[in-house]
């Protein structure tokens, strides 16, 4: 098994959102924006520790995607990609 080590940086405007079903219910005159920021943290994935973790599959979905939209050809393996 190889075990590889990576810093990831967010691109500013963009947050991580698992869009995680939750039971949380909306206070009156909420807005969208405030239950956002009020539940947040229902949402996360997080360790027994409490700190919020990515799951291992949203990253290998993130590295194919990323991989399929570069279309670099495969050395060795005529047109595949």
């Amino acid at each position: 098994m190889k075990i590889c080590r990576v810093y990831i940086e967010s691109i500013p405007g963009s947050p991580y959102s698992q869009s995680a079903q939750h039971e949380d219910p909306k206070l009156d005159r909420e807005s969208h924006e405030d239950y956002d920021i009020r539940t947040w943290r229902s949402k996360c994935t997080t360790n027994g520790g409490g700190q919020v973790c990515v799951p291992a599959m949203a990253l290998k979905q993130c590295i194919d995607l990323a991989a399929q939209k570069l279309g670099e050809k495969v050395p060795g393996r005529r047109g595949a990609t």
